[in-house]
């Protein structure tokens, strides 16, 4: 197993000891989704969540219900070309959170040279070597982007598949 998930599983495993004892019933949606939290920030943004702080409340807010969302994806289904026109961005209230995220993580790794195998380090190396890209400038705000649609992509996606995995074994 990887060196990042397992300290992830160990975050799982402190977090469930506190939760056995006290709660008759603990919801594995949120769980899973605790879980999934901690494994984006630590592989993809290189830092330790522990999934109770702000990090895991941004990901539930982007995926919540909301009739922005809901439009957004009917647009993204039934008019793609429309929903690609008008570049339909997530909210500006998230923006800045996670450009600041990837900023100061950025700025600290060249400040005290650190280097993480994850996916920040790709796209700071990516950085380095514009030659490698076509004609693409990876300004901070790019770097976001992409680190966005990764959290993005594995936040709700993953969450969903171990809860069902988990509610599966349950019942068998």
């Amino acid at each position: 197993m990887f060196p990042l998930v397992v300290k992830c599983t160990h975050h799982l495993e402190e977090y469930l000891d506190k939760r056995v004892g006290r709660e008759r019933v603990i919801d594995c949606r949120e769980l899973a989704a605790k879980f999934t939290t901690d494994v984006i920030g630590t592989c993809i943004f290189g830092i330790k969540t522990n999934a109770m702080d702000e990090f895991h409340k941004m990901g539930k807010e982007v995926f919540a219900p909301s009739l922005r969302n809901i439009l957004q994806l009917r647009l993204k289904q039934f008019m793609p070309m429309l929903y690609n026109l008008l570049r339909v961005l997530p909210p500006q209230k998230y923006v800045p959170f996670f450009i600041n995220i990837v900023s100061e993580t950025i700025k600290q790794r060249r400040e005290n040279n650190i280097f993480r195998p994850d996916f920040i380090n790709l796209l700071m190396e990516l950085q380095k070597h514009p030659d490698k890209l076509q004609n693409i400038e990876l300004t901070d705000r790019m770097l976001t982007a992409q680190a966005f649609v990764f959290f993005a992509a594995g936040f709700e996606s993953s969450s969903l598949t171990i809860s069902n995995a988990l509610y599966e074994l349950a019942l068998n």
